[in-house]
Parts: C-alpha cells; structure tokens; sequence
C-alpha cells in the first residue's frame, strides 16, 4: 500500500514500511525505514510515522 499526505509517502509491504518526502526543492529525503508501522494507539516519534488508513 502507498499513502501519499503532504508530499510524504509512505510504502508498506507485508514487514516494513519506508517513508520518504519530496522537500521544497524537489529533493528525496529518507524519513524512515524499518518495522511496518501499524497502529495509531502507539505514541510515534514523528507525525509522519501515523500509518496509512
């Protein structure tokens, strides 16, 4: 699944999620990548770790 907010997206595969975003000058900048990211109830780090609905 692919979310997309903000210029922020957000890749989720069966065990990981990858998040990147799209900076003002049009560069990739690496926000995360690791275990996927499922639950809303867990206090994320980042706004942009909330998972995809």
């Amino acid at each position: 699944m692919i979310c997309i907010k903000n210029n922020v997206f957000h890749l989720n595969t069966q065990n990981t999620s990858y998040i990147f975003a799209v900076t003002p000058h049009g560069d990739l900048q690496h926000l995360y990548y690791g275990q996927k990211i499922v639950s809303q109830k867990k206090s994320f780090k980042y706004d942009y770790m909330v998972p995809c609905q």
